[in-house]
């Protein structure tokens, strides 16, 4: 992660970034997602099945088999 945030992207996708952390380290790389974005601007896009970690963003949408199903939701 650190190579990739290095070389400063536009947008980064993580995918599932906090499955298998406990609360604080969840909150850690959460923090740290949010900083990209609003510090550097970056774009991320943050895939995930947990919908508590899906309502702490700006926007969602949903897929169901590969096709996008639920347009964006601004929370």
């Amino acid at each position: 992660i650190a190579g990739v945030i290095a070389m400063k992207p536009k947008t980064i996708v993580f995918d599932e970034p906090t499955a298998m952390l406990d609360p604080i380290g969840r909150r850690e790389v959460m923090k740290t997602i949010k900083r990209l974005n609003s510090e550097f601007g970056m774009t991320i896009v943050l895939i995930t099945h947990n919908n508590e970690l899906a309502a702490e963003t700006d926007r969602i949408y949903t897929m169901r088999d590969g096709v996008l199903t639920g347009g964006e939701v601004r929370v």
